[in-house]
């Protein structure tokens, strides 16, 4: 009698123990759950950490549209907008980026190889060491070509220093050299969260880019 009342006892306590588990898996289910859905990459926060620009392509190509405000040369109240269609192909570190506008502008091409940027505009090519520089006395655009091939990926340039936006309001941008930069909407893919809309603003300067498509190359398939 008394080893089964030993045994009676001994089954009931596993029992009242499974029961008293039951709950704690639940939870620890629940917060793994909750924790592997954190994990994945919000809509709004652009790609800025170090894994996610490791693991970015080296060769890709944008195209879509760009706003351009910058203040009248006479008539300061007043901003002048240029509005151009554009595509950027990227080799490494090398670029080629191609820009569509007005009679004055026309077709525009920038090709940056190793330490040197050559404009080229109808029969005219220009070349410096200084991408900026060299757009900004040609054509009077200031565009920040310097850092745009990685803004337009998501990212801060790692050649300046960089202020990320933690506010509620501003959870997706960074200042960097001046310019802020704010990302409102982007494109998923497998693997990036890649924009799709952005606003660069500096000072009385505003830029506002739409891109239309990404496209991914290897490097044997990108244009020479």
């Amino acid at each position: 009698m008394r080893a089964m009342d030993r045994q009676q006892r001994l089954a009931w306590g596993a029992h009242s123990f499974r029961q008293l588990l039951l709950p704690n898996r639940l939870f620890i289910a629940l917060l793994l759950m909750a924790t592997v859905s954190c994990t994945h990459l919000p809509t709004g926060v652009a790609v800025t950490t170090k894994m996610m620009a490791d693991s970015m392509p080296s060769h890709w190509q944008v195209n879509g549209k760009l706003s351009l405000q910058i203040p009248h040369h006479t008539e300061l109240n007043r901003p002048q907008t240029y509005v151009l269609r554009f595509n950027w192909e990227q080799a490494e570190d090398d670029y080629t980026l191609n820009l569509l506008g007005p009679l004055n502008i026309g077709l525009l091409r920038i090709i940056k190889k190793q330490q040197l940027t050559t404009l080229i505009q109808g029969q005219r090519r220009v070349t410096s060491t200084n991408a900026e520089q060299l757009l900004l006395e040609q054509t009077n655009l200031p565009l920040p070509l310097n850092s745009l091939q990685f803004w337009l990926m998501g990212q801060p340039s790692p050649m300046w220093p960089v202020q990320k936006d933690n506010s509620a309001t501003d959870q997706a941008g960074f200042t960097q050299q001046g310019w802020h930069i704010h990302y409102s909407a982007f494109i998923s893919d497998e693997s990036h969260a890649l924009p799709k809309k952005i606003v660069a603003s500096h000072a009385s300067l505003k830029l506002k880019i739409a891109i239309h498509q990404w496209q991914f190359n290897r490097p044997n398939e990108q244009q020479q």
